[in-house]
């Protein structure tokens, strides 16, 4: 999904076991045809205090895709449409040591409401989030410490005979907040 080194293969693979074990369906790399050779789709974060706030933005859109090989087998439609892949971001803290003091979260908005929910850096935790759900980073609080995060875009499949946004079985500590469907956690 991210590279062939150890720790992006054992994240790849852990990922492979957590949509086994709630049954949301089949997790694999994202071409870098879906949205072009200049759109990367792996990127690195590390905000620190007093850098450019970051905006609001999604990371892609099955809709607003642009002419590909992608798009004209699957053609633009709406994300999690069914028999459709669904695009999604997975996030990884990957700072050492983080004090939740220090801030640096990820923000996302549920723009039917206009409500924002928030996502606390923990060291190692993933965040997984459909690609058009709008979302920002924001910097932390104290000066000195970039807060380090991987952003990987990834697919995913339903299996025959499942629905996205289905019952989870309760494995690992899944949550979906607002209408956006941003799910916390693995």
């Amino acid at each position: 999904m991210l590279s062939d080194s150890g720790p992006c293969s054992e994240l790849e693979a852990r990922l492979k076991s957590w949509s086994l074990l709630v049954g949301v369906g089949e997790f694999g790399r994202l071409p870098w045809a879906v949205f072009g050779d200049d759109v990367p789709t792996r990127g690195a974060n590390a905000p620190l205090m007093g850098d450019p706030a970051p905006g609001w933005h999604v990371d892609g859109d099955p809709h607003l895709l642009r002419p590909s090989a992608f798009t004209d087998f699957y053609g633009r439609y709406k994300n999690r449409s069914k028999g459709k892949p669904r695009l999604m971001t997975l996030l990884v803290y990957l700072s050492g040591r983080w004090d939740e003091g220090w801030g640096a979260g990820t923000e996302f908005l549920d723009t039917p409401t206009g409500s924002v929910y928030a996502t606390s850096v923990r060291p190692g935790r993933c965040v997984l989030l459909d690609a058009d759900v709008t979302h920002r980073v924001t910097n932390p609080k104290v000066g000195g410490r970039p807060r380090y995060s991987l952003a990987a875009k990834v697919m995913a499949w339903e299996w025959e005979g499942t629905e996205w946004g289905g019952e989870r079985r309760g494995v690992g500590s899944a949550k979906v907040k607002g209408k956006a469907g941003a799910a916390e956690g693995l």
